[in-house]
Protein backbone atom coordinates (compact mmCIF):
# COMPACT_ATOMS: atom_id res chain seq x y z
CA UNK A 1 0.00 0.00 0.00
CA UNK A 2 1.49 3.30 -1.02
CA UNK A 3 1.54 6.08 1.56
CA UNK A 4 -0.45 9.18 0.75
CA UNK A 5 1.25 12.51 0.24
CA UNK A 6 1.18 15.33 2.78
CA UNK A 7 -1.65 17.67 1.79
CA UNK A 8 -0.79 20.77 3.79
CA UNK A 9 1.37 22.25 1.05
CA UNK A 10 -0.11 20.49 -1.97
CA UNK A 11 -1.15 23.69 -3.71
CA UNK A 12 1.99 25.61 -2.78
CA UNK A 13 5.11 25.14 -4.93
CA UNK A 14 8.14 24.10 -2.93
CA UNK A 15 11.39 25.97 -2.98
CA UNK A 16 12.73 24.80 -6.32
CA UNK A 17 16.13 23.73 -7.57
CA UNK A 18 17.70 25.35 -10.66
CA UNK A 19 15.31 25.68 -13.60
CA UNK A 20 14.58 22.34 -15.29
CA UNK A 21 14.93 20.22 -12.15
CA UNK A 22 13.13 19.45 -8.88
CA UNK A 23 14.79 18.00 -5.83
CA UNK A 24 12.96 15.03 -4.29
CA UNK A 25 13.75 12.29 -1.80
CA UNK A 26 12.95 8.66 -2.48
CA UNK A 27 14.30 5.95 -0.17
CA UNK A 28 16.80 8.44 1.23
CA UNK A 29 18.37 9.26 -2.13
CA UNK A 30 18.30 12.83 -3.44
CA UNK A 31 17.05 12.90 -7.00
CA UNK A 32 16.91 15.63 -9.62
CA UNK A 33 13.56 15.46 -11.36
CA UNK A 34 13.23 17.07 -14.80
CA UNK A 35 9.92 18.84 -15.13
CA UNK A 36 10.11 19.77 -18.83
CA UNK A 37 6.70 21.24 -19.65
CA UNK A 38 5.86 21.52 -15.95
CA UNK A 39 8.31 24.41 -15.65
CA UNK A 40 5.65 26.57 -17.27
CA UNK A 41 3.72 26.32 -13.96
CA UNK A 42 0.16 26.26 -15.37
CA UNK A 43 -2.73 27.10 -13.07
CA UNK A 44 -3.68 23.90 -11.25
CA UNK A 45 -6.60 23.12 -8.99
CA UNK A 46 -5.81 21.87 -5.49
CA UNK A 47 -6.47 18.29 -6.56
CA UNK A 48 -4.23 18.63 -9.62
CA UNK A 49 -1.51 20.21 -7.48
CA UNK A 50 -1.58 17.16 -5.20
CA UNK A 51 -0.98 14.89 -8.20
CA UNK A 52 1.95 17.05 -9.32
CA UNK A 53 3.36 17.08 -5.78
CA UNK A 54 3.19 13.28 -5.59
CA UNK A 55 5.26 13.03 -8.79
CA UNK A 56 7.81 15.44 -7.30
CA UNK A 57 7.97 13.81 -3.87
CA UNK A 58 8.25 10.21 -5.04
CA UNK A 59 9.01 9.94 -8.78
CA UNK A 60 9.83 6.24 -8.52
CA UNK A 61 6.48 5.37 -6.93
CA UNK A 62 4.74 7.61 -9.47
CA UNK A 63 6.50 5.91 -12.39
CA UNK A 64 5.65 2.42 -11.13
CA UNK A 65 1.99 3.07 -10.27
CA UNK A 66 -1.16 2.90 -12.33
CA UNK A 67 -3.32 5.99 -12.76
CA UNK A 68 -5.76 4.53 -10.22
CA UNK A 69 -2.97 4.00 -7.67
CA UNK A 70 -1.66 7.55 -8.28
CA UNK A 71 -5.18 8.86 -7.72
CA UNK A 72 -5.49 6.92 -4.48
CA UNK A 73 -2.10 8.13 -3.20
CA UNK A 74 -2.95 11.77 -3.98
CA UNK A 75 -6.61 11.55 -2.82
CA UNK A 76 -7.88 12.45 -6.28
CA UNK A 77 -9.34 10.50 -9.21
CA UNK A 78 -7.78 8.85 -12.26
CA UNK A 79 -9.53 11.48 -14.40
CA UNK A 80 -7.75 14.19 -12.39
CA UNK A 81 -4.43 12.41 -12.91
CA UNK A 82 -4.98 12.36 -16.69
CA UNK A 83 -6.12 16.00 -16.74
CA UNK A 84 -3.06 17.09 -14.73
CA UNK A 85 -0.72 15.33 -17.15
CA UNK A 86 -2.26 17.19 -20.09
CA UNK A 87 -2.14 20.53 -18.23
CA UNK A 88 1.56 20.05 -17.59
CA UNK A 89 2.16 19.56 -21.30
CA UNK A 90 2.50 15.77 -21.44
CA UNK A 91 0.67 13.71 -24.05
CA UNK A 92 -0.69 11.54 -21.28
CA UNK A 93 0.02 9.85 -17.96
CA UNK A 94 2.31 7.31 -19.65
CA UNK A 95 4.66 10.04 -20.92
CA UNK A 96 4.69 11.72 -17.49
CA UNK A 97 5.54 8.39 -15.86
CA UNK A 98 8.34 7.84 -18.39
CA UNK A 99 9.89 11.22 -17.54
CA UNK A 100 9.79 10.34 -13.84
CA UNK A 101 11.26 6.91 -14.55
CA UNK A 102 14.07 8.45 -16.61
CA UNK A 103 14.92 10.73 -13.71
CA UNK A 104 15.43 7.86 -11.28
CA UNK A 105 16.88 5.17 -13.55
CA UNK A 106 20.43 6.51 -13.20
CA UNK A 107 20.25 6.42 -9.39
CA UNK A 108 18.90 2.88 -9.12
CA UNK A 109 21.52 0.21 -8.51
CA UNK A 110 20.98 -3.40 -9.54
CA UNK A 111 19.69 -4.32 -6.07
CA UNK A 112 17.26 -1.39 -5.92
CA UNK A 113 16.00 -2.17 -9.41
CA UNK A 114 15.32 -5.77 -8.38
CA UNK A 115 13.44 -4.56 -5.28
CA UNK A 116 11.24 -2.36 -7.47
CA UNK A 117 10.45 -5.27 -9.76
CA UNK A 118 9.71 -7.60 -6.84
CA UNK A 119 7.41 -4.92 -5.41
CA UNK A 120 5.58 -4.74 -8.74
CA UNK A 121 5.20 -8.51 -8.75
CA UNK A 122 3.87 -8.51 -5.18
CA UNK A 123 1.07 -6.15 -6.23
CA UNK A 124 -0.09 -8.53 -8.96
CA UNK A 125 -2.91 -10.73 -7.66
CA UNK A 126 -2.28 -13.38 -10.33
CA UNK A 127 1.26 -14.18 -9.07
CA UNK A 128 0.54 -17.11 -6.76
CA UNK A 129 2.48 -19.79 -8.65
CA UNK A 130 5.31 -20.17 -11.12
CA UNK A 131 2.76 -20.19 -13.92
CA UNK A 132 1.25 -16.94 -12.71
CA UNK A 133 4.72 -15.45 -12.36
CA UNK A 134 5.57 -16.48 -15.93
CA UNK A 135 2.40 -14.84 -17.27
CA UNK A 136 3.14 -11.63 -15.36
CA UNK A 137 6.77 -11.41 -16.52
CA UNK A 138 5.83 -12.18 -20.12
CA UNK A 139 2.97 -9.67 -20.05
CA UNK A 140 5.38 -7.07 -18.66
CA UNK A 141 7.85 -7.85 -21.43
CA UNK A 142 5.11 -7.43 -24.03
CA UNK A 143 4.14 -4.09 -22.46
CA UNK A 144 7.76 -2.91 -22.63
CA UNK A 145 8.04 -3.95 -26.28
CA UNK A 146 4.85 -2.07 -27.15
CA UNK A 147 6.25 0.98 -25.39
CA UNK A 148 9.40 0.65 -27.53
CA UNK A 149 7.28 0.58 -30.69
CA UNK A 150 5.52 3.77 -29.57
CA UNK A 151 8.59 5.88 -28.74
CA UNK A 152 11.02 4.62 -31.40
CA UNK A 153 11.75 7.57 -33.66
CA UNK A 154 11.24 6.49 -37.28
CA UNK A 155 13.55 9.07 -38.86
CA UNK A 156 16.45 8.15 -36.56
CA UNK A 157 15.82 4.44 -37.17
CA UNK A 158 15.74 4.93 -40.96
CA UNK A 159 18.97 6.93 -40.80
CA UNK A 160 20.66 4.23 -38.74
CA UNK A 161 19.52 1.41 -41.03
CA UNK A 162 20.76 3.30 -44.12
CA UNK A 163 24.18 3.67 -42.51
CA UNK A 164 24.29 -0.04 -41.64
CA UNK A 165 23.27 -1.12 -45.14
CA UNK A 166 26.13 0.86 -46.70
CA UNK A 167 28.74 0.17 -44.01
CA UNK A 168 32.08 -1.39 -44.91
CA UNK A 169 32.25 -2.75 -41.36
CA UNK A 170 30.08 -2.48 -38.25
CA UNK A 171 31.48 -2.50 -34.70
CA UNK A 172 28.94 -3.22 -31.96
CA UNK A 173 30.08 -2.07 -28.51
CA UNK A 174 28.61 -3.14 -25.19
CA UNK A 175 29.58 -3.49 -21.54
CA UNK A 176 28.49 -6.30 -19.22
CA UNK A 177 25.23 -7.89 -20.33
CA UNK A 178 25.10 -5.45 -23.25
CA UNK A 179 28.23 -7.08 -24.68
CA UNK A 180 26.36 -10.36 -25.06
CA UNK A 181 23.65 -8.49 -26.97
CA UNK A 182 26.46 -6.98 -29.07
CA UNK A 183 27.67 -10.51 -29.86
CA UNK A 184 24.15 -11.55 -30.87
CA UNK A 185 23.68 -8.47 -33.06
CA UNK A 186 27.07 -8.82 -34.76
CA UNK A 187 26.32 -12.46 -35.64
CA UNK A 188 22.85 -11.56 -36.90
CA UNK A 189 24.32 -8.77 -39.05
CA UNK A 190 26.88 -11.12 -40.54
CA UNK A 191 24.06 -13.48 -41.53
CA UNK A 192 22.54 -10.76 -43.70
CA UNK A 193 25.86 -9.95 -45.35
CA UNK A 194 27.17 -7.15 -43.09
CA UNK A 195 30.76 -7.44 -41.86
CA UNK A 196 30.33 -6.98 -38.09
CA UNK A 197 32.36 -7.39 -34.90
CA UNK A 198 31.39 -7.22 -31.23
CA UNK A 199 33.73 -5.14 -29.07
CA UNK A 200 33.91 -4.27 -25.38
CA UNK A 201 36.27 -2.60 -22.96
CA UNK A 202 36.42 -0.10 -20.13
CA UNK A 203 39.10 1.86 -18.37
CA UNK A 204 42.58 1.41 -19.80
CA UNK A 205 41.42 -1.35 -22.18
CA UNK A 206 39.61 1.33 -24.20
CA UNK A 207 43.07 2.54 -25.21
CA UNK A 208 43.31 -0.65 -27.28
CA UNK A 209 39.74 -0.49 -28.64
CA UNK A 210 39.74 3.14 -29.81
CA UNK A 211 42.59 2.88 -32.38
CA UNK A 212 40.71 0.05 -34.11
CA UNK A 213 37.93 2.43 -35.13
CA UNK A 214 38.22 3.31 -38.82
CA UNK A 215 36.81 6.20 -40.80
CA UNK A 216 34.62 3.89 -42.91
CA UNK A 217 33.22 2.00 -39.89
CA UNK A 218 29.70 2.34 -38.54
CA UNK A 219 29.65 1.99 -34.77
CA UNK A 220 26.71 0.85 -32.65
CA UNK A 221 27.01 1.67 -28.95
CA UNK A 222 24.63 -0.32 -26.73
CA UNK A 223 23.94 1.30 -23.35
CA UNK A 224 20.45 -0.04 -22.57
CA UNK A 225 20.29 1.27 -19.00
CA UNK A 226 23.04 3.69 -18.07
CA UNK A 227 25.52 5.85 -19.93
CA UNK A 228 28.60 5.16 -17.84
CA UNK A 229 31.50 7.61 -18.32
CA UNK A 230 33.50 4.97 -20.22
CA UNK A 231 30.59 4.46 -22.63
CA UNK A 232 30.20 8.19 -23.18
CA UNK A 233 33.92 8.50 -23.85
CA UNK A 234 33.90 5.60 -26.33
CA UNK A 235 30.81 6.98 -28.10
CA UNK A 236 32.41 10.43 -28.36
CA UNK A 237 35.60 8.98 -29.85
CA UNK A 238 33.55 6.81 -32.20
CA UNK A 239 31.55 9.83 -33.37
CA UNK A 240 34.80 11.60 -34.28
CA UNK A 241 36.49 8.63 -35.96
CA UNK A 242 33.70 6.64 -37.67
CA UNK A 243 31.39 7.34 -40.59
CA UNK A 244 28.40 7.11 -38.24
CA UNK A 245 27.69 6.21 -34.62
CA UNK A 246 24.35 4.80 -33.45
CA UNK A 247 23.69 5.18 -29.71
CA UNK A 248 21.06 2.95 -28.09
CA UNK A 249 20.09 3.96 -24.54
CA UNK A 250 17.26 4.79 -22.16
CA UNK A 251 19.02 7.96 -21.01
CA UNK A 252 18.98 11.28 -22.85
CA UNK A 253 22.22 11.67 -24.79
CA UNK A 254 24.71 14.16 -23.33
CA UNK A 255 25.04 17.44 -25.19
CA UNK A 256 28.29 16.46 -26.90
CA UNK A 257 26.69 13.30 -28.33
CA UNK A 258 23.31 14.78 -29.23
CA UNK A 259 24.45 16.26 -32.54
CA UNK A 260 27.17 13.75 -33.39
CA UNK A 261 25.30 10.43 -33.01
CA UNK A 262 22.11 8.80 -34.24
CA UNK A 263 20.35 8.28 -30.91
CA UNK A 264 17.66 5.65 -30.44
CA UNK A 265 15.92 5.95 -27.07
CA UNK A 266 14.56 2.91 -25.28
CA UNK A 267 11.66 3.18 -22.83
CA UNK A 268 12.54 2.92 -19.16
CA UNK A 269 12.00 -0.50 -17.57
CA UNK A 270 12.02 0.84 -14.00
CA UNK A 271 8.22 0.64 -13.93
CA UNK A 272 7.87 -2.92 -15.30
CA UNK A 273 9.10 -6.38 -14.38
CA UNK A 274 10.85 -6.90 -17.74
CA UNK A 275 14.59 -6.32 -18.05
CA UNK A 276 15.97 -3.75 -20.50
CA UNK A 277 17.95 -6.50 -22.27
CA UNK A 278 14.80 -7.70 -24.03
CA UNK A 279 14.34 -4.25 -25.58
CA UNK A 280 17.92 -4.19 -26.88
CA UNK A 281 17.54 -7.66 -28.36
CA UNK A 282 14.26 -6.62 -30.00
CA UNK A 283 15.90 -3.55 -31.53
CA UNK A 284 18.71 -5.77 -32.83
CA UNK A 285 16.09 -7.87 -34.63
CA UNK A 286 14.57 -4.67 -36.05
CA UNK A 287 17.96 -3.67 -37.49
CA UNK A 288 18.44 -7.09 -39.11
CA UNK A 289 14.91 -7.24 -40.56
CA UNK A 290 15.23 -3.71 -41.99
CA UNK A 291 18.57 -4.53 -43.63
CA UNK A 292 17.21 -7.78 -45.08
CA UNK A 293 14.26 -5.86 -46.54
CA UNK A 294 16.54 -3.30 -48.20
CA UNK A 295 19.09 -5.88 -49.39
CA UNK A 296 17.12 -9.10 -49.92
CA UNK A 297 19.48 -10.63 -52.50
CA UNK A 298 22.59 -10.11 -50.38
CA UNK A 299 20.81 -11.32 -47.25
CA UNK A 300 19.43 -14.47 -48.92
CA UNK A 301 22.77 -15.29 -50.55
CA UNK A 302 24.54 -15.03 -47.19
CA UNK A 303 21.94 -17.16 -45.44
CA UNK A 304 22.11 -19.76 -48.20
CA UNK A 305 25.90 -19.95 -47.87
CA UNK A 306 25.61 -20.46 -44.11
CA UNK A 307 22.94 -23.13 -44.62
CA UNK A 308 25.10 -24.90 -47.21
CA UNK A 309 27.94 -25.23 -44.70
CA UNK A 310 25.51 -26.41 -42.05
CA UNK A 311 24.21 -29.11 -44.39
CA UNK A 312 27.75 -30.22 -45.25
CA UNK A 313 28.73 -30.39 -41.57
CA UNK A 314 25.58 -32.30 -40.67
CA UNK A 315 26.03 -34.65 -43.63
CA UNK A 316 29.65 -35.32 -42.61
CA UNK A 317 28.62 -36.12 -39.06
CA UNK A 318 26.06 -38.66 -40.29
CA UNK A 319 28.66 -40.31 -42.53
CA UNK A 320 31.20 -40.53 -39.67
CA UNK A 321 28.64 -42.13 -37.38
CA UNK A 322 28.12 -45.10 -39.70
Amino acid sequence: MRSKINHYDAATPRKSAPRGARQCHTEGVKRSIPTEAADRQPALTRAEARVQLYARQDPLAFATSTAVEIAEASSTSDATVARTARKLGFHGVREWKRVCADSVDSTLGLDALLRVRLDNLSKAKSVKSSGGLARQVLASSAEALLALAEILESSALDHGVDELVNARRVLVYGLGAAYHVAEYLSLALERVGVDARAVTGSGHTLADAIPRLRSDDVSIVLAPRLLFPDIVWYAAESAQRCAATILVTTEPAPERLRQSTITLRLPSTAQVVADDTILTLALADVFVAAIARQEPNRSLATRQAVQMFRDRIYSGQRCDSR
